[in-house]
């Protein structure tokens, strides 16, 4: 069977960006976004953002339909004098689309997220923002190691809670345990 012509340009962009070598993106947060790119950062006459924006000194790239965000998402992370790509996903309408990309320091894939969704819980007789998905953890050798609901707060990496059926999977990928996470 022939791949797609989609397949095909999805793969050449996720090389592309794997391939990118730290130097570049770290020489990039030194320059304003608008020397790097004259078309980027642009206001509509109301004031909202449209299009290709780089904010947080280089460290973010989205795109923006009038002020909400809408379509591509990279953020690119620092960490022991390296800069490289965090997370990888898109937005429509400003809400978070399909399948999330979270990627370690040498571009290893850690974690993917889909049917990321916000949500109102309670919590010590309020209601408090949350964000769900259905997360899946991997091994440095891209087998799974771990997937189920995943709630936590405006960062993954904070306040992670489990919620639910876990299913745990060994370094050969066999299931080893099913644990319910209330």
């Amino acid at each position: 069977m022939k791949p797609s012509k989609y397949a095909i340009c999805f793969t050449l962009l996720v090389v592309g960006m794997a391939l990118s070598s730290p130097t570049q993106l770290q020489t990039k947060n030194d320059i304003p976004a608008e020397v790097i790119c004259s078309e980027c950062n642009i206001r509509n006459k109301e004031g909202k953002k449209v299009g290709f924006w780089i904010e947080d000194d280089g460290l973010r790239e989205n795109y923006y339909k009038d002020g909400v965000m809408h379509g591509i998402f990279r953020l690119y992370q620092r960490e022991h004098g390296r800069t490289f790509l965090g997370i990888f996903g898109e937005y429509k309408d400003g809400k978070p689309v399909g399948t999330w990309y979270h990627f370690g320091e040498y571009g290893e894939l850690v974690l993917t997220e889909r049917e990321i969704r916000k949500e109102k819980v309670e919590y010590n007789g309020r209601l408090v923002p949350v964000i769900k998905s259905y997360a899946v953890f991997y091994y440095t050798s891209g087998i799974i190691k771990e997937e189920g609901i995943a709630q936590y707060d405006e960062s993954i990496q904070i306040h992670f809670l489990k919620r639910g059926i876990w299913k745990y999977y060994d370094r050969s990928g066999k299931l080893t345990e099913t644990k319910d996470h209330k």
